[in-house]
């Protein structure tokens, strides 16, 4: 499940094994063809910076799929974690109170 340039921390380990082959195939080509690039130069819209002392990126892979993952040296990334878009829905939504976002 690793190569070369891409790593899996042990955390997220569970979260890859459970992919569907093609989701897995789409998530390893795609950190494959950024991990070939300085960040300054990745496509955008993609990867997004959320902690910029740890170099840890956020990118929707597909309609279905979020990872996290860090730039852990020159040409190498390492997956820190997976999740689905209802999961950040369901944890991230802003609640409303009598038509307020709390």
């Amino acid at each position: 499940m690793e190569t070369d340039h891409v790593s899996v921390h042990q955390r997220a380990w569970i979260a890859v094994d459970a992919l569907q082959p093609s989701e897995r195939d789409t998530l390893f080509q795609t950190l494959e063809r950024l991990s070939t690039l300085p960040p300054a130069e990745w496509p955008q819209p993609g990867p997004r910076l959320l902690k910029p002392e740890s170099a840890l990126y956020s990118l929707r892979v597909t309609p279905d799929l979020h990872v996290f993952f860090s730039v852990t040296g020159p040409n190498h990334l390492e997956i820190e974690d997976l999740v689905r878009p209802e999961t950040l829905e369901l944890h991230f939504r802003p609640r409303v109170e009598k038509g307020k976002a709390v």
